[in-house]
């Protein structure tokens, strides 16, 4: 429970709410919401100016955002609702009364539950490799934020150790270049990565997209969520 008072939203609130704020408490105790939560002010405080107008209580569901209570910002959600705090016997709204949990594991852990299902249906009883690769990462695509990026690639029986860049999620063509490179040939510095993946192992590298002419779609990283 929370309760933001006057029209500054002064922060009091219990016990319960302090993992959720982790590194705002307990600084933010008797502070304005404006400066204890800049990052979601623009959106929940006509919420609260709403409330505090006297047009009655709201609520929101799953409402997402994103807050920095870790020294980043990170994906979370909570199910709230505001009520307006009288004062009597004038009646006249002098705070908002918030109660308020966060769903942030349950809305992931139903997200994430849907992608698995998602992608086994959609590769499941394709007719080729390539197939699989190509409705594998359109599923991809659905779930950014979960997966920012990806890269799909495989190895092509012919030519012999090629590997064929199939598709991918996330990332864009490099400006300047004419194209998506659709393979990386043996014989340079690609051709470790033909042995991890003919051998079925993980790969990691830090300078393949520049090699394939590839950048971030977006120029935010991923968001990170403990």
């Amino acid at each position: 429970m929370e309760v933001f008072r006057g029209p500054r939203f002064i922060e009091i609130h219990n016990d319960a709410v302090t993992p959720m704020l982790d590194h705002k408490h307990p600084a933010c105790i008797g502070r304005p919401f404006r400066e204890i939560f800049p990052e979601v002010a623009d959106r929940l405080v006509p919420m609260l100016e709403k409330v505090m107008s006297g047009d009655g209580a709201t609520w929101a569901e799953d409402w997402p955002s994103r807050l920095d209570r870790h020294g980043y910002l990170e994906d979370c959600y909570f199910t709230f609702s505001y009520s307006p705090i009288r004062r009597l016997p004038a009646g006249d709204v002098v705070g908002v009364f918030a109660a308020l949990q966060e769903t942030t594991r349950q809305v992931l852990g139903t997200r994430r539950l849907r992608f698995l299902h998602e992608l086994a249906s959609a590769t499941a009883g394709q007719n080729s490799q390539q197939d699989v690769f190509a409705r594998g990462v359109e599923i991809l695509g659905r779930f950014t934020a979960d997966i920012p990026w990806c890269l799909v690639v495989h190895r092509r029986a012919e030519p012999r150790r090629t590997i064929a860049v199939t598709a991918s999620a996330g990332i864009t063509v490099a400006p300047g270049s004419t194209g998506p490179p659709s393979v990386l040939e043996a014989g340079d510095a690609t051709a470790e990565p033909e042995d991890m993946i003919s051998a079925g192992r993980p790969w990691t590298v830090s300078r393949l997209p520049a090699r394939l002419a590839l950048r971030q779609s977006s120029d935010a990283p991923p968001s990170t969520t403990r």
